[in-house]
């Protein structure tokens, strides 16, 4: 007695037979599946219909059958086949159910190489690929425009479910750009001149109504809560990392602990991570949005490659994760710094601002074009006056923005003490001091004073 046959092939059975009873089964079957969803005795049905399809002929089961042989083994296997598919009208059912059956098996080969590793690196690379299948899902979504216009439809009604955009706490950004689940943006920016602390306020702010995770590949997380406590307190940040709080600190503070604690924000020391880790994380964490801090610090998968392109397969797994799992990923970039002689200063005589730096490009992002087409919105920040150490302003730009405007610039207050950023009045600091020159003296106070009479003739 033979034994019962397993999920799997039952719907390889399933998915061949419904080929065989209505042809017109086949495009669809052959644009979702391959070769390798089929083991040894279904694989060469499949190769057979694939081939006879591409010839343009007519898939039936004498044809089938001829294909493979044209023998009693191969006819019987056509009548099996058929037997085993209730109707050729559930064949989306059977593809869905093979594929997952394919993705199981899988999972649990990948399983045994991890038992059977005989070194760290060959069970690091077999948990990679096992975190990868976990996660994955098919790539391909089919909708015809019947169906996206009844999508359409349900989208838009009365009370109807809208578009979710994430929001970032500064209203100027909320109302140019559109981040929705499953896109890729990227927030560049010189080192030091505060894009940990902008990450740190957006991922705050979208922690109210969504689980975010906050992968640090160079931070400690204690060092990125100081942050956060000195931004919701209020409280220096320097006085928080020397331990100088007073007791008015401390009634600052305290309140704002149980404030952060509700926040559903979790904080990941990344350091040494593939984008693989990374993404088995988040999902199994059900995590929303993810930041990661940052890009280039990003374990490639083979250290060997040229710089470059460990880059760019990082920005395009970022992107594949983003797309196939539903997660939207922010990834911090460094900026490449410009050359000495291009830096200038401001045309304006007589106003003796400190040195410029000029608008960065969406081609400064480092090491790799490549961020650059896989983002579906990149923000640059950057200080216009590094040089001037009083100078708080920043400027923030929407390089990139598939869904709204690009080109759109913020300019931004940050406040070091408190690692807080925000939108400050949009006329530059060059235009301000035009203004000031420009402005009439301010009156002065007039102050009188009693004359003395030095001859004894004055009037009064």
């Amino acid at each position: 007695m033979s034994a019962p046959a397993s999920a799997w092939e039952q719907a390889q059975a399933a998915v061949l037979g419904a080929c065989l009873l209505d042809g017109r089964c086949v495009p669809q079957v052959l644009s979702r599946t391959g070769a390798a969803d089929f083991d040894e005795a279904h694989r060469p049905v499949w190769l057979a219909i694939s081939q006879v399809f591409q010839a343009g002929g007519q898939v039936d089961p004498v044809v089938i059958s001829n294909a493979l042989g044209g023998d009693e083994a191969s006819r019987t296997l056509m009548l099996q086949l058929m037997e085993a598919t209730p109707t050729a009208a559930n064949i989306s059912a059977y593809l869905s159910v093979l594929r997952q059956q394919r993705q199981l098996r899988d999972v649990q080969a990948l399983g045994l190489a991890l038992m059977d590793s005989r070194s760290l690196d060959e069970a690091r690379e077999a948990q990679a690929k096992l975190a990868r299948q976990m996660s994955s899902r098919p790539g391909l979504e089919e909708y015809s425009l019947s169906d996206l216009a009844a999508r359409f439809l349900e989208r838009h009604a009365a009370g109807g479910e809208a578009v979710c955009y994430l929001t970032w706490g500064l209203p100027e950004l909320d109302r140019n750009l559109y981040i929705q689940a499953g896109d890729f943006a990227i927030l560049g920016g010189y080192p030091s001149e505060g894009k940990t602390a902008l990450a740190l306020q957006f991922a705050l702010h979208q922690a109210v109504d969504c689980r975010v995770g906050f992968f640090s590949l160079e931070t400690n997380a204690d060092k990125l809560f100081d942050r956060m406590v000195a931004a919701a307190s209020a409280v220096s940040l320097t006085k928080i990392r020397r331990g100088a709080l007073d007791e008015q600190d401390a009634g600052a503070i305290y309140p704002q602990l149980r404030v952060l604690a509700g926040r559903d924000l979790q904080i990941y020391r990344a350091s040494g991570l593939t984008v693989a880790d990374i993404q088995a994380i988040a999902v199994s964490r059900g995590l929303r949005v993810i930041y990661i801090d940052y890009v280039q610090l990003i374990a490639p998968d083979n250290p060997r490659e040229p710089r470059h392109e460990q880059v760019a397969k990082i920005s395009r797994a970022l992107h594949t994760m983003a797309q196939s799992t539903g997660i939207t990923v922010v990834a911090l970039s460094q900026l490449s710094r410009p050359e000495k002689s291009v830096v200038r200063t401001r045309p304006v005589k007589g106003d003796n601002l400190p040195v410029e730096v000029p608008e960065p490009t969406m081609s400064a992002l480092r090491e790799s074009g490549q961020l650059e087409q896989d983002a579906d919105a990149i923000l640059l920040l950057w200080r216009p006056y590094p040089s001037d150490g009083q100078q708080t302003d920043r400027r923030l730009k929407l390089a990139k923005n598939k869904e709204g405007v690009s080109g759109k610039k913020l300019l931004l207050a940050f406040d070091g003490p408190t690692q807080t950023f925000a939108v400050r009045d949009p006329r530059s600091l060059a235009q301000r001091i035009r203004d000031a020159k420009a402005a009439p003296p301010e009156p002065q106070q007039v102050s009188l004073v009693e004359l003395e009479d030095m001859d004894g003739d004055a009037p009064f």
